[in-house]
């Protein structure tokens, strides 16, 4: 049974996130702000009566103010001291309780996250005194963190999977605002989590990623707003974010190796099929590795806008790489989610009606969810994965 303290504890945080002070929640509720702090410190026990009176005033299920097992999830202080938008604070809750409940299912799994190794990377914490080259650091700490995770110089594949199992993150993909392309919030109980905009193709999603790692780098407490318009702040922790994700996704060193090699192969030229190449296999934009090669000296200045006044830029790289990951509908949750949600109901430690709470989903949704990934599965229990991004065929084979 839960203990009146924890339920004091839950009560206190929802009134907080509600932006309501212990004189409006009494009020409300129609008892003395003295009975209410009693009710937070776990000096007072609620009756039935007042538990649902209290969930319905702080618009929160009566079961995550009971569940033994229920996490909080607060956020960083820090991050929620700063004015946001309606917009960002529906995506942050939203973001917010998606990592509460997978913190919830590793609890109820026995599953405790160890540090992971990213956490011990603190030379690139938020420099107080400030940064002369902010651009150099980020792209410093994409190599080290590329050698930390053992990438070596060639595409990240699966970049989703790597920081969930390997650096503790908690990824989804949410129906966010159309002004906004990811959200990165931090607390205790949470770790890092990033919520990446559904609406954003597969290449818009990885790059955004890496963006939030680097601010999990600079400053986890901080969190961010990434917004999806293009923004030209020279602030020294963006101007670091920016380059690291650049850095991490398209080494420049991996990236003029292969380029040199290529040109060789084909006496010094490259084609609009080098480039889709590029593109398709380190799973990035062909407006975004064409960019980058030219930052790189790896092509001319001017390559990618003069194959867009030609019609052969971004349209006709969509056009040509429909196989790749781009079709793929985004999930809210991750694959890992998934496979701690079904372990615990195989377990028997969620009923049906818990997992379709887990899973957003009525129950022949749940039920078809289950069978799918139980059919697709390996020998081992294990579900299959498939190299989506891996060109195929002819002309657009990676070099």
């Amino acid at each position: 049974m839960i203990s009146s303290q924890k339920i004091g504890e839950r009560v206190a945080a929802a009134r907080k996130r509600a932006g309501m002070t212990q004189a409006q929640l009494a009020e409300r509720l129609g008892v003395s702000r003295p009975t209410l702090i009693a009710v937070e410190k776990g000096e007072r026990r609620l009756s039935n009566e007042e538990i649902v009176k209290l969930a319905g005033s702080l618009a929160v299920e009566v079961n995550d103010l009971l569940r033994e097992h229920a996490v909080v999830g607060e956020i960083s202080p820090r991050f929620k001291a700063r004015a946001h938008t309606p917009e960002v604070e529906r995506g942050v809750e939203r973001l917010r309780q998606l990592g509460a409940w997978c913190a919830e299912l590793e609890s109820l799994l026995g599953i405790t996250r160890a540090v992971a190794p990213l956490d011990f990377i603190e030379a690139f914490r938020q420099a107080r005194g400030g940064e002369t080259a902010p651009e150099a650091a980020g792209c410093e700490a994409a190599s080290l963190v590329r050698r930390t995770l053992g990438l070596g110089d060639g595409p990240v594949l699966g970049l989703e999977d790597k920081l969930e199992l390997e650096a503790g993150f908690r990824v989804f993909s949410l129906p966010l605002d159309p002004s906004i392309a990811a959200l990165f919030i931090w607390g205790e109980e949470l770790g890092p989590c990033v919520g990446l905009s559904a609406s954003h193709s597969h290449a818009r999603r990885r790059l955004s990623l890496a963006h939030e790692l680097g601010h999990f780098l600079r400053d986890p407490e901080a969190g961010d707003v990434l917004l999806a318009a293009p923004q030209k702040s020279r602030d020294a922790t963006e101007v670091f974010c920016d380059a690291f994700a650049r850095e991490l996704l398209m080494p420049a060193e991996g990236l003029r190796r292969r380029v040199s090699q290529r040109r060789r192969s084909r006496g010094g030229r490259l084609t609009f099929t080098d480039l889709l190449a590029y593109a398709n296999a380190y799973e990035i934009s062909f407006q975004a590795m064409s960019l980058r090669l030219e930052a790189l000296g790896c092509i001319e200045r001017g390559t990618f806008a003069g194959l867009e006044k030609q019609g052969r830029g971004s349209r006709a790289a969509e056009k040509e790489s429909e196989y790749l990951p781009e079709s793929i509908q985004p999930d809210c949750f991750s694959e890992r989610y998934f496979q701690l949600a079904f372990e615990a109901y195989d377990a028997a430690l969620l009923s049906e009606t818990e997992l379709m709470r887990f899973l957003g989903c009525n129950r022949l949704a749940v039920r078809s969810l289950y069978l799918e990934r139980r059919l697709t599965g390996a020998d081992d229990g294990r579900v299959l994965e498939l190299d989506l991004a891996a060109p195929v065929g002819g002309e657009n084979k990676a070099p």
